[in-house]
This record gives structure tokens, sequence and C-alpha cells, in this order.
């Protein structure tokens, strides 16, 4: 969709310019959208997409669904 919404907004460019300009190696991607901007210093930053499969999976144990915090029953519970 990246790459449809490039070749809309530069028609008249070929696409190695469109491909040099915005998709480039980041780390150990070959084609990562990317983009150069200017920070407050006028210094060129590159600004990349995060993808979703670089985002660590964090697992987290079920709570029982009687289960209430604010009950000292459950106190020992919400301490294991």
């Amino acid at each position: 969709m990246l790459w449809q919404w490039a070749r809309r907004r530069y028609a008249n460019r070929r696409k190695n310019w469109i491909r040099k300009k915005y998709f480039r190696k980041v780390g150990g991607r070959s084609r990562s959208f990317c983009a150069v901007y200017r920070d407050i210093d006028g210094n060129g930053v590159l600004a990349s997409l995060v993808y979703a499969s670089d985002v660590p999976i964090k697992r987290h144990t079920k709570i029982k669904g009687d289960a209430n915090p604010f009950d000292l029953e459950w106190e020992t519970y919400f301490e294991s």
C-alpha cells in the first residue's frame, strides 16, 4: 500500500527514484519504508516504520473471574 501511495504521489518520477527516496535498508531489512526529516538543530534524522513482528511477546498470567483485588479473602491469591 505504501508503494502504491508513493507511485500515486510521484506519478511523473521513475520507480528507482521513489525506491531511493522512501525505501531504504534499515537494520537487516532491505526495503523498509522510511523518510528523512529535520530535527530542531537542523540535523537529518531517519524515521522508519516499526514492524509488529519486532515487538516482543509478553505473556501474562490469567486471573480468575471471581477474584476481587479489594476483597481480603483474595489477598493471598494476588500475592502469589
